[in-house]
């Protein structure tokens, strides 16, 4: 990202999720950036795949996810300037910047099943976004790479009612 001479703003997005009380999302994922310039964001849009995020999410009908994070959450702010220029589409943001090994991170989807932050049960939808600026120190292997991503329901499942093996008259 950006080590092209340009900025960047890119994103994937998975949905839509009906969630329960007991979802949780994981995903593995790695990271070089140029820490406090260019870095990865996770967000939830509720009901559509509009996101409503720049620089801060709105907090009514998008989220980020950071403060849902219960595992191996952000471990910075995006919070660079050059000569007093914010270069930054998210100035001022908590995000994955800098560098992380591979790592597996844990998101509580448990707000969004419906109650206080989605009180009609909506679908959701959940962003990855990456923003870098025009130029980067962290090289040309930088991004965000993430893999396995899984959103698991723990919810209650009724249990199958066996077949009777038939006996031999």
């Amino acid at each position: 990202p950006g080590s092209d001479g340009a900025p960047s703003d890119f994103s994937a997005v998975i949905g839509p999720l009906t969630l329960t009380g007991d979802s949780v999302m994981e995903f593995d994922h790695f990271f070089r950036t140029e820490s406090a310039f260019d870095g990865g964001v996770m967000e939830l849009a509720i009901g559509a795949p509009t996101f409503n995020a720049t620089p801060f999410p709105d907090n009514t009908t998008t989220f980020d996810l950071g403060n849902h994070m219960i595992e191996n959450g952000y471990n910075g702010k995006l919070d660079g300037t050059f000569s007093g220029v914010i270069l930054s589409p998210l100035q001022g943001r908590r995000a994955f910047t800098g560098s992380r090994e591979l790592t597996h991170t844990k998101i509580s989807l448990r707000a969004f099943a419906g109650g206080l932050l989605n009180p009609n049960a909506l679908p959701v939808y959940i962003r990855f976004r990456m923003t870098s600026d025009a130029a980067t120190t962290a090289g040309p292997a930088s991004g965000w790479s993430i893999d396995n991503v899984v959103v698991n329901n723990f919810a209650g499942c009724a249990t199958p009612t066996p077949t009777p093996t038939p006996t031999p008259t």
